[in-house]
């Protein structure tokens, strides 16, 4: 809450990185596809890029399929 009123505070991140430089990038890269991207709050988006053994690809696509499916179908009742 900001003044009363709802916020939403969140960065997308990419799961792969565009760069060959960054966090996680596979041998075909990061796209900006939605498969690719998960929302994260700005201290959890730095926590995964600094620690990628423990955020693995393979940790973060089942976290981007469950925020993914919440979104589509609107995560509430």
């Amino acid at each position: 809450m900001c003044d009363g009123h709802p916020r939403f505070l969140g960065e997308v991140a990419h799961i792969q990185s565009l760069s060959p430089f960054g966090p996680r990038f596979g041998p075909v890269g990061g796209r900006d596809v939605v498969e690719n991207l998960i929302v994260l709050c700005p201290s959890c988006h730095r926590l995964i890029d600094s620690d990628v053994a423990s955020y693995s690809v393979e940790r973060l696509v089942p976290w981007q399929r469950v925020q993914s499916a919440a979104l589509v179908g609107g995560g509430h009742e």
